[in-house]
């Protein structure tokens, strides 16, 4: 990709952007009225966005692109576009109502954190999708640090929820009401927060990725277009 297209290109993902920042308000604004959804919806939309990206830049010129390796970039950019919808239409959180109107089960404490445990069953279903591309996906080593930290924003985040969902837990710690409403306060702020950080670092981690595919292919050209 020479720099004319290659410039081109990350116009292109600029317009993306602020496109998907437009759409992310008016979802946000029918669906889920909170502010801290519309720049969750707006980054993981601009990651599945940049993921189909590096599929286009990394599928085989022959045969069937979905056999090759390089099918993990189509599948994360469904995988994150997924989980944009679903920061919009709530999809983890109709899931548990659905299986608790399935079997007819009374609400508890524990039931109620389902949709909590949901998340953390994405992170777990991607890390073993991960797995089994490791070989294209671990091909550069300036992402990988960024992928780990987003894993790991996850994890955190998912832990605030499932603390901060209800106040049952925190009665262990011997808090007495305004102190548990507090600490709860303080679990979503940190939860929200992890949750921007981690994709952030996934965002920031498959643009890295993207560049060096690139650069990679217009170097090669230009060595043979010298040979």
């Amino acid at each position: 990709m020479d720099p004319i297209r290659r410039a081109a290109s990350w116009r292109a993902l600029w317009i993306f952007i602020v496109c998907m920042l437009l759409l992310a308000s008016l979802l946000a604004g029918f669906f889920r009225p909170s502010f801290m959804d519309v720049p969750s919806f707006f980054i993981l939309a601009v990651t599945a966005y940049v993921a189909f990206h590096i599929y286009l830049v990394r599928r085989p010129t022959s045969g069937s692109s979905l056999r090759s390796q390089a099918r993990i970039w189509l599948l994360v950019s469904i995988g994150f576009l997924y989980l944009a919808l679903d920061e919009a239409l709530s999809f983890h959180e109709r899931i548990d109502f659905f299986i608790h109107w399935m079997f007819q089960a009374k609400e508890t404490a524990l039931s109620d954190r389902m949709d909590d445990l949901i998340v953390l069953l994405y992170g777990i279903i991607g890390l073993i999708i991960l797995y089994f591309h490791r070989g294209e996906f671990w091909g550069f080593r300036r992402h990988q640090s960024l992928v780990v930290t987003g894993f790991g924003f996850l994890v955190i985040m998912v832990l605030m929820d499932v603390i901060g969902n209800r106040s049952d837990l925190l009665r262990y710690f011997d808090l007495n009401a305004e102190a548990a409403h507090r600490a709860q306060k303080w679990c979503e702020l940190i939860e929200d927060t992890c949750k921007l950080a981690g994709e952030c670092a996934f965002l920031i981690a498959f643009a890295r990725v993207y560049d060096s595919y690139v650069t990679q292919i217009y170097e090669s050209r230009i060595s043979e277009t010298a040979v």
